[in-house]
């Protein structure tokens, strides 16, 4: 992934996660390394077309379109 891809949120296994299952932002930063269980988590500062921005693990986006 990287700056300028068009994401998606890719829900966990929690139930309340589902209703942002459709959220899809602009990926506008990506951040380095996070300490996380089991290694390092790498994450991305997503805008969201809500107008909000979220840091985000990686591994909870789905690109839908990559930028060229």
């Amino acid at each position: 992934m990287k700056v300028g891809d068009l994401v998606r949120y890719v829900p966990t296994s929690r139930v309340w996660d589902d209703m942002w299952k459709d959220y899809r932002g602009l990926i506008i930063r990506n951040m380095e390394g996070w300490p996380a269980l089991g290694g390092y988590d790498k994450r991305v500062v997503v805008l969201w077309m809500n107008g909000d921005q979220q840091t985000i693990p990686e591994r909870n986006l789905e690109v839908v379109s990559v930028s060229s």
